[in-house]
């Protein structure tokens, strides 16, 4: 078994947390601060089950990605990921890095519509969000920010 890390998004802000192989989690995820993951805004809670291997939400089973509709018309989405899935690129000699579904680009993700410039700057890259979902640091991003080192994005589609 491996570990797996749990993604929730609302769309506007992103959470994890993760979840050993082998041992027992149960967490909520609501709008109440006793909540392990907490959405102010979130009108419904959430009960999440971890038996070591598989991930229920409300007595679903979430195999990779689950979407739930919200009484208010939002949508909040649930991803399941393998934790030591990562990828890295060596950046020291480019000056641009360009994330997107195509073979021609510098970082090719398969299954999403996002498309990201990030551009050097002295102090790490400008980002420029040119399609799709991006999160920086778990916030949304609409058009433009600034990764540094240590910073994690994340793209939906």
């Amino acid at each position: 078994m491996t570990n797996k890390t749990i993604i929730v998004t609302d769309g506007e802000h992103l959470h994890k947390t993760e979840l050993p192989a082998e041992s027992i989690k149960n967490f909520t995820i609501g709008s109440r601060l006793k909540d392990h993951i907490t959405f102010p805004t979130l009108e419904q809670s959430f009960s999440v089950a971890w038996d070591g291997s598989d991930c229920y939400i409300e007595n679903e089973l979430l195999k990779k990605e689950l979407h739930i509709s919200l009484s208010d018309g939002k949508e909040i989405i649930f991803y399941l990921c393998d934790s030591d899935i990562s990828y890295v690129l060596d950046t020291a000699n480019k000056s641009s890095v360009i994330i997107s579904p195509y073979h021609y680009d510098d970082i090719e993700i398969e299954k999403i519509d996002a498309v990201v410039f990030l551009l050097r700057e002295s102090n790490g890259f400008s980002l420029e969000v040119h399609n799709g979902k991006v999160f920086l640091n778990a916030s949304s991003i609409k058009k433009s920010g600034f990764v540094k080192e240590g910073d994690q994005l994340f793209l939906m589609g």
